[in-house]
């Protein structure tokens, strides 16, 4: 990690506490902040030192800017693959409902945040389009049905958790149920790992209640161009 930053002038932190011990509002002046790391770091914190400020700024979304680069899009790729747009962390700050509306507006296919209580949000003001929640957890599985939200599955075990909710709680008879898969292909951070696969298309085979409705992966070496060979 630190190789990729061996040529700017960086500092890191074992931790966030660490960080905010040494915080000082004079290390920063006039630059842009790019805030971003798992819930578990509690980088919110961070976010709200660096938010108190004596004057304002706004940021200006241009709708119609969203619009045209969604077309541009859909100018490169054949007209029958289907466009997933991401509004996820509530649209980075940007405006999650307006971003995901136009969005809608435009015939976007899909609008994916990255947890259950994001999709309910928008569900709650009108966004009707399919909605794929890409970290859901078992505490969520009602919300995912009442709200009809559709889960990233990564795990034989939650593909097993959710079948035994769905079977026990709303679908005694068979119905199909969105689901979309993650497959690891060496990033490790989620998806079903090559030693897994030959369960996963047992368990399928054997449950007609899932309709798989993708199937993707993080390109684990995207930025190394000594892996292009194994990224294509």
């Amino acid at each position: 990690f630190k190789a990729a930053f061996k040529n700017f002038d960086s500092k890191y932190f074992n931790s966030t506490e660490e960080f905010l011990d040494s915080f000082s509002s004079s290390d920063y002046k006039n630059e842009a902040i790019l805030i971003k790391g798992a819930r578990s770091f509690n980088l919110e914190r961070v976010a709200k030192l660096l938010e108190e400020k004596s004057h304002s700024a706004e940021m200006e979304i241009r709708l119609s800017g969203i619009k045209h680069n969604l077309e541009i899009y859909r100018s490169l790729i054949a007209p029958e693959t289907k466009i997933m747009a991401m509004v996820k962390a509530f649209g980075y700050g940007t405006g999650d409902y307006e971003v995901a509306l136009k969005l809608q507006q435009s015939g976007v296919d899909y609008l994916a945040v990255a947890f259950t209580d994001e999709g309910i949000s928008l569900r709650k003001r009108g966004i009707s389009a399919p909605i794929v929640v890409l970290n859901p957890e078992r505490g969520n599985f009602e919300s995912l049905v009442k709200y009809k939200l559709e889960p990233e599955v990564y795990s034989l075990k939650m593909l097993r958790d959710l079948k035994t909710f769905l079977m026990s709680t709303h679908m005694k008879e068979e119905l199909s149920f969105p689901i979309h898969l993650n497959i690891d292909t060496g990033m490790h951070r989620l998806g079903f790992e090559l030693d897994e696969i030959d369960l996963l298309k047992e368990e399928l085979q054997h449950i007609s209640i899932f309709e798989v409705k993708s199937i993707f992966t993080h390109l684990s070496s995207a930025d190394d161009r000594s892996a292009d060979d194994f990224t294509r």
